[in-house]
């Protein structure tokens, strides 16, 4: 499987790509932003979709905080009047994800997020012991939930990176890292 090239990301900006002009989104916001606004929106973007922690240093953020989070620690430079719930920036960010899209990773998305949800319910719960509202019983509930779908993910993540050729080996005193493509790079 070879990932997909929308953007290439130099020195931790992503490059417009002739495919941005080619795409009726991303063109509008090259032309609505300018291409140096567009660049940083489409960081962003990127950022949002790409789920593979190796090239994405955001990936592992929670899905409900993910884009208030990316904006804010990429590009908080940019004009206060690009509105991030603008239709074509949303659609952009829904059109990027969907070019990123496999099985496994739509399987790994859905997962992670229902983790994130069920982690931010059991953060947020009120904790109670008296019979009249006691919690406790629907609390161990949420937590064996919680359990059952972390190992969910991480079958899920796995088989997001079996799919995209990435590995994962040790042995000896050399470690190997993750990598794109199947191929290791060992590690002193």
């Amino acid at each position: 499987m070879a990932f997909i090239k929308l953007f290439d990301i130099k020195n931790g900006r992503a490059t417009i790509t002739e495919h941005c002009y080619t795409n009726a989104y991303y063109s509008e916001i090259i032309k609505t932003y300018g291409e140096f606004n567009a660049v940083k929106i489409f960081t962003v973007f990127q950022y949002m979709a790409d789920l593979n922690p190796e090239t994405n240093p955001y990936a592992n953020l929670s899905e409900i905080e993910k884009q208030e989070v990316i904006i804010r620690s990429t590009c908080p430079d940019l004009p206060l009047s690009i509105d991030w719930d603008d239709e074509v920036i949303q659609e952009g960010i829904e059109l990027t994800r969907k070019l990123f899209e496999t099985g496994a990773y739509r399987a790994y998305l859905a997962i992670k997020g229902l983790r994130d949800k069920l982690t931010e319910a059991i953060q947020e719960a009120q904790v109670s012991v008296y019979k009249e509202d006691g919690n406790v019983g629907e609390l161990n509930k949420a937590l064996q939930m919680y359990e059952t779908i972390n190992e969910s993910t991480k079958k899920a993540f796995s088989e997001f990176e079996a799919e995209n050729g990435t590995v994962q080996r040790k042995g000896g005193r050399k470690a190997v890292t993750r990598t794109i493509g199947g191929k290791a790079v060992e590690l002193e």
